[in-house]
């Protein structure tokens, strides 16, 4: 990145060069024979203006005048041809790989997952499933065994010889389930990686329907769903328990007991967190009224969810509810609106880059380009080069030989022959290191050759982003500019500016009113550790008389570091100032912190009185404003040089 980057993106956030949103091309200026449109004035105008865009006559004419100020530089940097030279078309394309690297995942592979989890998570599935165990890390025999089974027992599900609730009983491997006929509960998305095909099989399904086998991590399942509803969410609740047993022995009376702290809290003898802390059962948390947290579906005991879930206000006290742990009055503290689409896009940003969803995603996005760029492939051309290859392509040291010409793929005009894909296949020596004694040559190449169709997918796609995207083309266009803005500046002003020191005596000459200081005070603040009244008040008038601090500091250091102290010189309106005594040789009252065990006080050790400053002691300033001089002097010449029209009808038409 080049290190002009910080004032480059300053310029561009000061200035506000994005010109999204072209939906009118009606000519609002123009510098000689470039003309600005009204609807990137406005753009610009309320990206900047935000809240204070009120479209009033004077803040439209204010920032229509910076605009044309921004625009007159631009316009004289490519008249010198400053976007002609090789550093520029460096730097611009550095910026331009920088964005782009990411850009076809960030807009397209993520929005797709987020718009996918978006519309799922607005309802909840209740699901049956019939499960066969087959964990990722079985033999691939002991798979296929499990695939077959699951297999059988569909076909005669489905042939009507075998009925759904039976197949379960006889033979899910899922008991704890299979005890409540398959029941998983209700179900919402995103499911965890892993799982992420019987999600998708899940939301597909219509009530009442049985799927196909599905793999997923565990094994594979056969789900049936049995109802659809609007999505719960998620739910700040706490709650007080009674346990119906203790040691595994039930007890007595448990419902009246309960009905008695209910009927105590409705009736406002007591609140539902005193009754907490007093009565309930729970003893992780009842020290803190109560309180579970945030939890969604499928956390609780389906009658505890349900009871919570069915109180409609914030604050509201559901009557006693019996679950498989006790008896529960649950205190609804808020519910929480579903996710923003927003902020579904962000979290899918940590989504794995391996994982099914994000592989499905990018499947369906290549697949998109792919379509735009009437992809074409040659398999014919790719069988004939695989058989050419022997067991030397799985070694590291493996160098593909020159092949023959011709068009192994092609996305619109971008051709690839045998000979990109080759070396292609050499770079990838880890893959085919790894395929030895597991994959056939033909079954690795052909697995890279998609890698290789969905990398140049992904390319092809890159190249063209400022046609795919009018964000992307309009945020090159806040760079190009940008760049310009800089590197004109650069020459014209800053760098005149810090080299010219006769032109900055002079200026300062002339302003040297501008450059005083005022009255200062030069400070010491002591900070001690300890708040015994006693030992600062000794630290205190021994800094008092002390000529310096580390006069101070060698007669309470001795053992330990308990005096510490900062000098300053401070200006008479600086906010550390305010109430404070300025006198010389004075010692204002000490700021004791119990909670850092420390305490601080300040003297004042010398009064400078306000006097003008030397051109040394203000030259940062002075090249600043002799800056600000130059660049309107510029200005002023390039208003002068070029003719600069505004259509007034519409600027005033834009007035409010």
């Amino acid at each position: 990145m080049s290190k002009y980057v910080y004032h480059i993106c300053q310029i561009i956030l000061f200035l506000g060069v994005s010109l999204d949103g072209f939906t009118q091309d009606k000519v609002l200026f123009s510098i000689e024979d470039e003309d600005v449109y009204l609807s990137e004035f406005k753009y610009i105008y309320e990206k900047n203006n935000r809240d204070k865009a009120d479209y009033s006559e004077q803040s439209l004419n204010e920032y229509l005048d910076l605009y044309i100020n921004f625009k007159l530089k631009v316009h004289k940097a490519k008249e010198l041809g400053y976007d002609k030279s090789e550093s520029y078309k460096a730097e611009l394309e550095g910026y331009r790989q920088q964005l782009a690297d990411s850009y076809i995942i960030d807009k397209e592979v993520l929005m797709k997952m987020a718009q996918e989890v978006y519309d799922r998570q607005q309802y909840d599935v209740e699901l049956q499933h019939l499960f066969v165990s087959a964990p990722a890390k079985s033999s691939i025999d002991d798979i296929e065994k499990a695939k077959f089974t699951i297999t059988e027992i569909k076909s005669k599900i489905a042939g009507g010889d075998l009925p759904w609730d039976k197949a379960i009983a006889l033979h899910s491997q899922d008991r704890s389930s299979a005890k409540y006929g398959g029941s998983i509960g209700f179900i919402n998305a995103p499911l965890p990686e892993g799982f992420v095909a019987l999600e998708d099989v899940a939301y597909r399904l219509d009530v009442g329907q049985i799927s196909q086998p599905i793999q997923t991590k565990n094994g594979f399942h056969i789900l049936k769903v049995i109802s659809k509803r609007p999505a719960r969410g998620k739910m700040e609740a706490k709650h007080l328990l009674i346990r119906k047993e203790r040691n595994g022995i039930p007890l007595a009376n448990i419902y009246p007991r309960i009905k008695k702290i209910y009927d105590d809290i409705i009736s406002g003898s007591r609140t539902f967190e005193e009754a907490t802390v007093i009565s309930s059962e729970d003893t992780d948390t009842k020290g803190n009224e109560g309180y579970l947290g945030l939890f969604g579906i499928g956390q609780y005991d389906t009658d505890f969810e349900d009871a919570a879930f069915a109180l409609q206000e914030d604050g509201a006290i559901s009557e006693p509810v019996e679950t498989s742990v006790g008896w529960h009055i649950i205190k609804r503290v808020s519910k929480r609106p579903l996710d923003d689409i927003s902020i579904i896009q962000e979290r899918m940003k940590n989504a794995p880059r391996e994982g099914e969803r994000f592989g499905r995603a990018r499947a369906d996005v290549v697949a998109s380009i792919k379509r735009e760029a009437l992809y074409k492939e040659d398999k014919n051309l790719l069988d004939t080069y695989v058989n050419t290859l022997d067991q030397e392509y799985y070694g590291y040291r493996w160098t593909p030989a020159a092949t023959q010409e011709g068009t192994l793929m092609s996305y619109g005009p971008d051709k690839y022959n045998l000979n990109d894909f080759a070396s292609y296949l050499k770079q990838n020596s880890k893959v085919r290191m790894r395929d030895k004694g597991k994959r056939s040559i033909q079954t690795s190449v052909y697995d890279l050759f998609e890698e290789y169709a969905v990398d140049r997918a992904i390319a092809y796609a890159e190249e063209r982003l400022e046609d795919r995207y009018p964000d992307f083309k309009n945020l090159m266009r806040e760079y190009r500019e940008g760049i310009l803005l800089f590197d004109i500046a650069k020459d014209q002003i800053w760098d005149k500016a810090a080299k010219d020191t006769s032109a900055i005596e002079k200026y300062f000459s002339e302003n040297r009113e501008d450059y005083v200081w005022k009255d200062r005070f030069r400070l010491t603040q002591y900070t001690v550790r300890s708040i015994i009244p006693a030992q600062i008040t000794q630290i205190m008038n021994t800094a008092k008389t002390a000529d310096t601090p580390k006069a101070v500091q060698k007669v309470y250091n001795q053992n330990s570091e308990d005096v510490l102290y900062k000098e300053e010189t401070l200006e008479a309106d600086h906010r550390t100032l305010k109430g404070l005594t300025l006198i010389k040789g004075h010692v204002n009252a000490p700021k004791f912190n119990n909670k850092l065990k420390v305490t601080t006080f300040t003297k004042v050790e010398e009064v400078i009185p306000a006097r003008a400053k030397t051109l040394n002691e203000a030259k940062g300033y002075v090249i600043s404003d002799y800056q600000d001089q130059l660049d309107q002097e510029w200005i002023d010449q390039l208003r002068k040089e070029y003719t600069v029209k505004v259509n007034q009808k519409r600027l005033k038409g834009l007035y409010r």
